[in-house]
Order: C-alpha cells, then structure tokens, then sequence
C-alpha cells in the first residue's frame, strides 16, 4: 500500500520552531504576582540560593530552617508551594504527615544525597 506524499510542504530546519527551554519554563510576572514559596532547608547557602532564584522571579519568599519552624512557617503563613528539604534534621517525614494531616498545599521534597 503506497500513500500519497504532499511535497509542497517544506521542512522545517532543525531547531527552529522548538520551545526555547528556558522561556518555556519561566512563569510570566502575572502568574506569580502574590504567590508564596516556603523554603524549609537547614543549609543556610541552599536556602540562600534558593530564595535569591525565586525572588528574581517576583516570588515571595519565606523561610524555615528547621523542623519546628517548618511546621510553624507552614500553618502560620499561607504559602502557594512548599520546597521541603529531605535532610532537614531527620523530622521531614513528620512535617510532611503533619502538612498533609491539615493542608493541600503542594510540597515538592529535596535532598541533597548522591
């Protein structure tokens, strides 16, 4: 069986027409305007990164440094995400179960291992 083959259409040059990747993924300044992220990690020079990014964004940025003021950050302020470190002085799967048991706010969780 042969199928018939339109050759008025031209090819597109490899590359062109692609998403630029970072374009791609960077949030427009109308869909972060007043969105907040908690940033729960205990390394000062992550957490400083981390907030540095964010904020170039046009995030708010609150902060947590360890297991208690995670906890406390989360119920207290009202964030959009939460960016969970997995080392956080061995209490993450507690904050976790204690986030989940009253909120839905997303949580993504890190870890610096290998």
């Amino acid at each position: 069986m042969t199928a018939p083959v339109d050759l008025s259409v031209r090819p597109v040059p490899y590359g062109q027409g692609l998403m630029d990747p970072v374009q791609g993924i960077t949030p427009s300044r109308d869909d972060v305007a007043n969105k907040t992220i908690l940033v729960a990690e205990d390394d000062s020079n992550c957490r400083r990164a981390l907030q540095h990014y964010l904020t170039r964004f046009g995030y708010h940025v609150a902060e947590a440094v360890n297991v208690a003021s995670s906890l406390e950050a989360v119920f207290s302020h009202p964030s959009d995400l939460v960016i969970l470190d997995l080392d956080q002085g061995g209490g993450t799967t507690e904050v976790l179960t204690e986030i989940r048991r009253e909120s839905t706010v997303p949580v993504i969780v890190c870890s610096g291992r290998a």
